[in-house]
């Protein structure tokens, strides 16, 4: 029997509402995705920076010659990619940066902070037992006064390791949501049009002409969720650097490669719920559409 036809209007404009509705909410967690995404990757900048670093300090009485040698010995470590020379001076400016106290003011113009250089070791250089021959090694300089650089570096790894695991439990669990909203978006509009789709089957249409619109609709609802969660992203980027909230050198290609991430994954949630939704209800009994 054919539904009245105040009833299938009504159900093809809720459906119409549950689809924008999908949209919004595919937005939204698409956007809580990416900004626990842009967190996670923050922390491990942080964490990655201070493991890669090793702080040598340099001690006062060395005269010209030697600093030269010393530099030269330094910057052709193999276990460094760059080396960088923080002198007296530039360490007294940073301090006061910092801190707002100048030390040599309140030493009667005597600096007491000692030159150093910051080291950032290659990757495969970091490891416990890597650090403790580098920094050996380092310390047999006499112009060397002191070797620093952050420990625990396997208690770090396994950190970082945990959080990836939660992010990735998290994750899962923020797309099934997504992809559920599609798939019962599509079901819904399966049963409004239910009429019109046996209509097209008498008519002889093809079964890919008559899952287009469907499929069509749950790629726009993916697309317009992922679009609108990198949108949102964007946005709270710019807002966050005008606040001074500057996120520590992240390269641009990985923040353009997050953005787009997200609106490519809003396209795929859509297409992924719309197909399955599409297969299973698009040829069933009215029912078992609800």
């Amino acid at each position: 029997m054919k539904p009245a036809p105040d009833a299938t209007v009504f159900l093809q404009r809720r459906a119409r509402y549950a689809a924008l509705a999908s949209a919004v909410s595919i937005g939204l967690i698409l956007f809580l995705l990416g900004l626990g995404l842009a967190a996670l990757g923050q922390a491990y900048l942080i964490q990655y920076q201070s493991m890669s670093e090793m702080r040598v300090f340099i001690r006062d009485s060395y005269s010209s010659a030697r600093q030269q040698e010393l530099d030269a010995w330094i910057r052709q470590l193999p276990q460094a990619s760059e080396a960088e020379l923080i002198s007296k001076e530039a360490a007294r400016r940073l301090m006061l940066e910092q801190t707002g106290e100048d030390v040599a003011a309140a030493l009667d113009g005597v600096n007491p902070l000692p030159a150093s250089y910051v080291l950032r070791l290659r990757p495969g250089y970091l490891r416990s037992d890597s650090l403790l021959r580098l920094k050996a090694l380092l310390e047999t300089q006499p112009l060397v006064a002191e070797v620093q650089y952050a420990g625990g570096i396997e208690e770090v790894r396994g950190r970082m390791l945990r959080w990836t695991a939660g992010a990735l439990l998290v994750g899962m669990l923020l797309a099934g949501i997504g992809w559920r909203l599609v798939y019962a978006t599509i079901r819904l509009s399966i049963y409004a049009r239910r009429s019109t789709i046996r209509t097209l089957e008498l008519l002889g249409a093809t079964p890919a002409y008559i899952r287009r619109p469907f499929l069509r609709s749950g790629l726009l609802q993916g697309s317009s969720g992922g679009l609108g969660a990198a949108a949102g992203l964007a946005a709270a980027g710019v807002l966050a650097r005008q606040a001074g909230l500057e996120p520590a050198d992240v390269p641009p290609a990985a923040y353009i490669g997050l953005l787009g991430g997200i609106a490519v994954f809003g396209v795929l949630l859509g297409w992924l719920g719309s197909r399955m939704a599409v297969s299973r209800f698009l040829h069933r009994p009215p029912e078992e559409l609800l």
